[in-house]
């Protein structure tokens, strides 16, 4: 019977093992870091991909931006279209943001960032910073990347470092318990 209980805890251990369980995240941020003048942030898309299951959950997500120029919508960064762009304002002082709200918690893997296609992307998307957010008000960060040197028709494919989860930390506590009852029936 104890062997059974071992057996069943490795294999639970190998189950498990390797798969990426990513980081729970609400709203994906981009910031745009250049201080200088001509720093609006304008990407042809993002990415938010789901652990597990590979799914890009940013089209389901609600994009909005810290200002828009003309018709260039935060939503144009999200609808799966690589031939258009969302675009802030050309503002000095740097800050600019797009946000990508999932409307709740997902595990996330991977974070695809897509410059601009064709004309301007160097210099807007050469210094940003990715931010994840575990909760709705943005408060609670989870993740803070600095990304350098996307260039025009340049993308990233982000793979967050994530932690495994405690699933060795369990078997082995699993592993304690069978060893403790082992004591006991000794």
């Amino acid at each position: 019977m104890k062997t059974k209980n071992l057996a069943i805890a490795i294999a639970a251990l190998l189950l498990f093992a390797g798969t990426s369980y990513g980081i729970p995240v609400q709203i994906v941020r981009i910031v745009q870091n250049k201080t200088t003048i001509s720093n609006p942030l304008q990407l042809a898309e993002l990415t938010i991909i789901e652990a597990g299951t590979g799914t890009n959950l940013a089209p389901s997500g609600t994009a909005s931006q810290s200002s828009t120029l003309g018709g260039f919508v935060a939503s144009r960064a999200n609808d799966l279209n690589f031939g258009n762009f969302h675009h802030t304002l050309d503002l000095v002082g740097g800050g600019q943001t797009l946000d990508v709200d999932l409307g709740g918690l997902f595990n996330i893997s991977d974070i695809g960032i897509f410059s601009r296609v064709g004309c301007c992307g160097q210099g807007r998307t050469a210094d940003i910073q990715l931010q994840l957010f575990s909760d709705a008000a943005g408060t609670i960060m989870v993740h803070d990347e600095r990304i350098l040197g996307i260039g025009t028709s340049d993308s990233r494919i982000i793979t967050l470092p994530v932690p495994e989860p405690a699933t060795a930390t369990l078997a082995m506590l699993g592993l304690g318990g069978l060893m403790m009852r082992r004591r006991r029936n000794a």
